[in-house]
């Protein structure tokens, strides 16, 4: 969720991006059932095979988005206060199924023609703790007898581990479970976790709210894509949140089954298209910049230009942007946000309580700065943008994990020709991250994590495995293979996995975890394009 910065590098923003829309159909009458029955080339769309789905007549990608100024936020300051509050979603046709207990069951309906299902869920007030903790077996006195990162919690040395909530045995009416939250993950031949034979994928720590959009997995797409959309009927889930699981584990202190979530359920409606509008709403909270100077500066016009040229090559558009000020108290507060800890009541967490603009959007915070006091001094990354959430809780705006933060340093820096070049100009380079922020609310995970060792749930991104891509002298400090814990593990960088094929590759991917001015150039495959358009926000 974090997008890191590398140093800063001298080759040009490549704009000849990956193309995941914009295609025509082939025109082909070969019916299909899964796309395994179109050759390997075409895709099942509907039970036919074709070269992707049609436009959408009001999207025609690259958009040209006008930043215009929208009414401030309003919200009184809650002084030290923690806001945790329950949301109500702004989504038309969305389905409550009321305040649950984790255990329960629920029912919801999935009209015919439903392309995706987003689950958000959102904790009544107090009855959630929230961390869990994972006992490492080393018994232990005071924290210091632990090590780096880890607690004595009750004599034990664990880590702590955020009370994710999501929901699982979200059951389709043929039976199909199309998420299970203990489902066995297969492993790749370097022995790493292997998600992309699955369904559905949840991989964030979200405690109070969460989201959990389906279908966001290689077989899940074709699942959905092939059939025309999700299985129509009476689908079920199973409330449930870490602290319930621990609750049933060993080894685990802080388990809980007195937690109850408001549920509500989107439905979003196809059919399917290759191009969607998306809309963003902004929100300001500066010490120098406000919503008004920045509706008429021509570098945020320049920004959003650069985001729609991005953007556009997963056939997003972008559709309407919306600057608006944060009360003068948020303002002050949260210009330099500190992202050591993102628990529901820390500084981050309840500035995406402001977001309270009234539609399915995204909900984008510009800051001064992000700061990290407990930062290893060592470390030569920065941390430039961060996201609540993946997904982001689209239609049901201003909860804990409800936004994504870029900060403004960029915005205007460096030398700014005709095209877009992130190696010589800071806007373009701050339109990068925004973009990839975006991703990541829309659903999309890093195509390969720092470590080398964890991976997306789509087949056709590039991966680079630490165990094979680092360089051979250098593999024994995989975070996998570490006997040592004053070693630091290794981080495969551009330089690993810089490749022309599918493995040792992706550095030049939107979703690559680090942001590499030689190597970046904004790609995405067609099916990291499908899972962002399916979000409820793209319309």
């Amino acid at each position: 969720m974090r997008r890191r910065l590398a140093p800063a590098a001298v080759l040009a923003f490549a704009c000849a991006l990956a193309c995941g829309g914009g295609s025509k159909s082939s025109g082909t009458e070969k019916t299909c059932k899964a796309a395994i029955d179109c050759g390997g080339v075409l895709v099942c769309i509907a039970g036919k095979c074709a070269a992707a789905a049609p436009v959408s007549a009001a999207c025609s990608p690259p958009s040209h988005p006008t930043a215009v100024l929208g009414d401030p936020m309003t919200a009184p300051d809650p002084g030290t206060a923690c806001q945790t509050p329950i949301r109500a979603p702004v989504y038309p046709g969305a389905q409550s199924l009321g305040e649950l207990p984790v255990g329960a069951q629920a029912q919801f309906q999935v009209p015919p023609g439903t392309w995706s299902v987003t689950v958000v869920s959102q904790e009544v007030a107090g009855s959630a703790p929230d961390f869990v903790y994972l006992e490492t077996g080393q018994a232990c006195g005071v924290t210091a007898d632990c090590g780096v990162g880890v607690q004595c919690v009750s004599g034990q040395c664990a880590f702590g581990i955020p009370n994710s909530v999501v929901p699982t045995g979200v059951t389709a009416p043929d039976s199909r479970v199309f998420y299970d939250e203990l489902a066995k993950i297969p492993q790749d031949a370097n022995g790493y976790p292997d998600y992309t034979g699955l369904l559905g994928y949840y991989g964030g720590f979200t405690p109070v709210s969460g989201a959990l959009t389906l279908p966001n997995t290689s077989p899940g797409l074709d699942a959905a894509r092939s059939a025309g959309g999700l299985p129509p009927g009476t689908w079920t889930l199973t409330v449930n949140d870490y602290a319930y699981e621990c609750a049933a584990m060993s080894g685990c202190t802080g388990g809980s089954s007195s937690s109850r979530y408001d549920v509500q359920v989107l439905t979003r409606a196809g059919p399917i298209t290759s191009t969607g509008t998306l809309d963003v709403d902004v929100y300001v909270a500066s010490a120098s910049a406000t919503a008004a100077g920045l509706a008429h500066d021509p570098q945020l016009a320049r920004l959003f230009q650069s985001v729609a040229a991005v953007l556009g090559h997963a056939g997003l558009c972008l559709g309407s942007v919306v600057l608006h000020d944060l009360p003068a108290w948020a303002q002050s507060r949260y210009a330099n946000v500190n992202i050591d800890s993102t628990g529901p009541c820390d500084p981050l967490s309840q500035l995406f309580t402001l977001a309270e603009a009234q539609r399915p959007s995204i909900h984008l915070f510009l800051v001064d700065e992000l700061t990290v006091t407990a930062n290893d001094p060592n470390d030569p990354f920065a941390i430039v943008g961060i996201d609540g959430s993946i997904p982001g809780p689209s239609g049901v705006p201003g909860t804990v994990n409800g936004g994504a933060v870029v900060t403004l340093a960029d915005l205007g820096m460096g030398s700014c020709g005709g095209t877009v070049d992130i190696a010589h100009c800071g806007t373009d380079r701050m339109a990068f991250i925004v973009a990839h922020e975006a991703s990541h609310w829309l659903g999309l995970y890093h195509t390969t994590e720092r470590s080398g060792t964890m991976f997306d749930p789509l087949s056709d991104t590039p991966t680079c495995a630490c165990a094979t891509c680092a360089p051979v002298a250098d593999r024994a400090t995989c975070e996998d293979k570490l006997t040592d814990p004053s070693q630091t593990p290794f981080d495969v960088t551009g330089a690993d996995c810089s490749g022309a094929g599918t493995t040792c590759a992706g550095a030049s991917n939107l979703m690559f975890w680090l942001l590499d001015d030689t190597r970046s150039n904004g790609s995405v495959t067609p099916q990291q394009s499908e899972v962002m358009r399916l979000n409820p926000a793209v319309r």
